[in-house]
């Protein structure tokens, strides 16, 4: 019993970075890494310690005020949420508001970033995953109970 106390103390001193960080950081951080797949101790202790050196490097990006790398999926993803989101803000009620107020805005970013040229967008199909869902999620029918 002892044996054990003592390997798991050492665990979490060599782990002591993941013990500490906040969950964002840390979510961030698997995101980054491939998905843990074999099952034995020894592979957990080497994602534990490629977790480790990832929340090591995004900590010292933060220090020194380095954005992190995201990829573009993701990025688009955040983007198209905020632009959703400030959409409802604004109040546009109208078709013809929201697409003025999207011109607008993409045409800022567009000198922002120094990007020639046009830009011409249509309606295209959202992917799943990319939408956040407001409020709680319905409610699945059970068999033998009335519906209200």
């Amino acid at each position: 019993m002892t044996r054990l106390g003592s390997a798991t103390s050492d665990m979490l001193g060599r782990f002591d970075r993941i013990a500490n960080a906040a969950l964002g950081d840390i979510r961030n951080a698997v995101r980054e890494l491939p998905q843990l797949t074999a099952g034995s101790d020894k592979d957990a202790e080497q994602y534990l310690e490629a977790l480790d050196t990832k929340l090591l490097e995004h900590r010292q990006a933060k220090r020194k005020g380095t954005p992190l790398d995201q990829d573009e999926e993701y990025a688009a993803k955040k983007a198209t949420n905020e632009v959703l989101r400030y959409l409802r803000a604004c109040g546009l009620k109208t078709s013809d508001e929201k697409r003025e107020f999207l011109t607008r805005v993409m045409g800022w970013v567009m000198e922002a970033q120094g990007v020639t040229g046009t830009l011409r967008a249509g309606r295209i199909p959202i992917p799943d995953g990319t939408l956040i869902r407001r409020g709680r999620p319905p409610g699945r029918k059970k068999e033998g109970l009335p519906v209200k």
